[in-house]
């Protein structure tokens, strides 16, 4: 039975996983709002809150039942995979900010990303990426080979991906 208690809130340090994995919710239910720190504090919290991340999601059992909002192998599997690009992707944003821009991102994390994308958030009814006619969209990951085909219709998009090679430098005439 899960445990009645809301999970705690941001500003406790506890991450978003925290609370459906400790206290047993199997549903969504919103936090409260972002934490009224700044600086060192700040840096802090999300070090906390990071670790305690990992932590929860390296102890959690494989047979986790929580809450999920897109198609995976598992709820933890998706919780690790969705948390692995929500850092990512607010790590280069923050990073964006420094002179020297943001760091590199490892190409298997980058191609997964896209394949989330790609295959999962935009596959959804909701997507509003849409065309009145036809048409195909190819992307092509160059580091890793990887290649996503988009089927672009009046419809949800529909992805194919495909695993190569890396694909060697095209040079421009």
């Amino acid at each position: 039975m899960a445990d009645p208690r809301p999970p705690p809130a941001r500003d406790d340090g506890a991450p978003l996983g925290h609370g459906l994995r400790d206290r047993g919710h199997t549903a969504h239910r919103p936090e409260g709002g972002e934490p009224a720190l700044d600086g060192d504090a700040l840096l802090a919290h999300y070090r906390e809150g990071h670790a305690a991340l990992v932590s929860a999601l390296r102890a959690a059992p494989e047979e986790l039942e929580c809450w999920t909002f897109l198609p995976a192998p598992s709820p933890l599997a998706f919780w690790a995979r969705r948390q692995a690009h929500e850092t990512t992707v607010h790590r280069a944003d923050a990073e964006s900010a420094l002179p020297a821009g943001p760091g590199p991102v490892a190409p298997a994390v980058g191609a997964d990303g896209i394949d989330e994308l790609l295959g999962a958030f935009h596959a959804r009814s909701r997507s509003r990426v849409r065309t009145p006619e036809p048409r195909t969209l190819r992307v092509r990951a160059t580091d890793t080979g990887d290649v996503w085909t988009v089927r672009l219709s009046a419809d949800a998009p529909r992805t194919e991906r495909t695993t190569g090679s890396p694909a060697a430098p095209r040079t421009r005439n």
